[in-house]
């Protein structure tokens, strides 16, 4: 048998390990929720740049069909309407890229939640919109939070594990016990019990046991340095996660306060201009691109903003957007 506290040691080693393991797993859940959420958000943004794209399109119809206009009329050339039919082509084949985006971000989707083939079907729906909805996130509680993070906790449960790990190996250094119960027969058949009890006293620890100490401090070492490693990456990539959903939430305010309306006014004022004849086709065109531009801007930073809140979620421990 082994001293008793060899015994207690190895215990220990193994529920810290099996406690790090557990931890692990729940990090690995936590990340694998993120990438749902993630793939998701991709596929609503890409869902919302194809509803931009039939904008688009729509936009350089009525635009070919005003150049057209214009051109019969005698008010401008048939170049003006050339330009807006390429204009109008080219809208079209962005469509259709876009489209071909859309299923590349449905098939991510079913891939990251595991959804048999045969279930993978075009009549799934998605009825969600890249809508903006406001989070609110202070940095300090992000911070505070992260010694909770399962990755830190696991890393914790590791060097209590190379702890004992240590001290079991140092235990080495002490007697192992000998039992033994038996029957003996001295001439009368086995009608006699005798019993032994030794102790097993390693004379050349200096040679044995103590490189398996030095390796039991080595990787106690090593996990430490493991431990602050990582806290230091967690800490970086959370601060960098939370000014990237600081900043894209103060672009999507500015988009919204003023780029949005304006851009829109913008578009409006020149289609109008346009058709009584007070603007020509280049300055319309420019505008309707700075419309297109910035709309498509505003769901990328949408899409981050979502993206920036979706990992925070890991560092908070809670849920908070696509319950």
């Amino acid at each position: 048998m082994e001293f008793p506290l060899t015994g207690l040691y190895r215990v220990k080693q193994e529920r810290s390990t099996t406690q790090s393991l557990e931890l692990n797993l729940k990090d690995l859940k936590n990340q694998v929720k993120a990438d749902v959420k993630s793939a998701y958000t991709q596929l609503a943004y890409a869902l919302q740049s194809g509803n931009l794209a039939g904008e688009r399109v729509q936009l350089f119809e009525d635009l070919r069909e005003a150049a057209q206009a214009r051109a019969d009329m005698g008010e401008s050339s048939e170049i003006d309407a050339m330009q807006a039919d390429l204009q109008l082509q080219e809208a079209r084949n962005n469509q259709e890229t876009i489209f071909k985006e859309i299923m590349n971000a449905r098939y991510d989707l079913f891939q990251t939640i595991g959804l048999d083939p045969e279930q993978q079907t075009y009549d799934i729906g998605f009825t969600d919109t890249l809508s903006y909805m406001i989070v609110n996130i202070n940095q300090d509680l992000v911070m505070e939070k992260l010694q909770g993070h399962p990755k830190l906790q696991q890393l914790e449960r590791e060097i209590d594990a190379s702890i004992y790990g240590k001290k079991l190996a140092k235990s080495t250094y002490l007697p192992d016990l000998n039992l033994s119960y038996y029957r003996q027969d001295f001439g009368n058949n086995y009608d006699f019990y005798g019993f032994e009890v030794g102790v097993s006293i390693p004379l050349w620890f200096a040679a044995r046991q103590s490189p398996k100490v030095q390796q039991a401090n080595a990787i106690q070492n090593a996990t430490e340095w493991k431990y602050e490693d990582q806290l230091l990456l967690i800490k970086k990539q959370a601060e960098q996660t939370w000014h990237s959903y600081e900043s894209a939430r103060n672009n999507i305010e500015r988009f919204r306060e003023n780029i949005q309306r304006n851009s829109l006014e913008l578009v409006q004022m020149t289609q109008k201009g346009y058709s009584m004849g007070e603007l020509d086709l280049l300055t319309l065109l420019e505008a309707q691109r700075t419309y297109l531009r910035t709309q498509q801007t505003y769901y990328q930073t949408l899409r981050d903003y979502y993206l920036s809140v979706i990992e925070l979620e890991r560092y908070l421990q809670t849920d908070i957007i696509f319950n």
